[in-house]
């Protein structure tokens, strides 16, 4: 299963779905969109917080807590199916489930470095890389 961060603002946050296990114990899921500026590309990305064993005061301090245009990090694992349409043909689906959330943009700015005459830096070709 890949994991993958995603930064960008709730546009969403939908009520929590609950129901019970086979086994009798309940769960509970909350689903929200996030918004990822990629570029001039704007991606909307609907998410599903894997609470299975979250309780209803989670998930309304996660209501709560992130309204909309709250800027955030979403840490998830990325999983897909494929499944059977109604007419026959075969079909694929992908799950972002987030199991970590961070309030703001997380990514470290690291700045451009440069040479002191302001041009870019260059790669040193002498390094000692494992291959060619």
């Amino acid at each position: 299963m890949a994991q993958t961060k995603i930064y960008g603002k709730v546009v969403e946050v939908f009520e929590p779905r609950t129901g019970v296990k086979q086994n009798g114990d309940p769960w509970q899921l909350q689903d929200i969109v996030i918004e990822e500026q990629d570029g001039q590309y704007v991606n909307k990305l609907g998410c599903t917080i894997n609470a299975y064993k979250a309780t209803q005061e989670q998930c309304n301090i996660l209501t709560e807590s992130f309204e909309y245009g709250t800027m955030i990090t979403a840490t998830c694992n990325v999983s897909g199916r494929e499944y059977a349409r109604q007419d026959g043909t075969t079909a694929y689906s992908v799950n972002l489930n987030v199991w970590k959330i961070e309030k703001g943009d997380t990514r470290e700015v690291t700045p451009k470095q440069s040479k002191p005459n302001g041009q870019p830096a260059t790669i040193s070709t002498t390094s000692q890389l494992p291959f060619g």
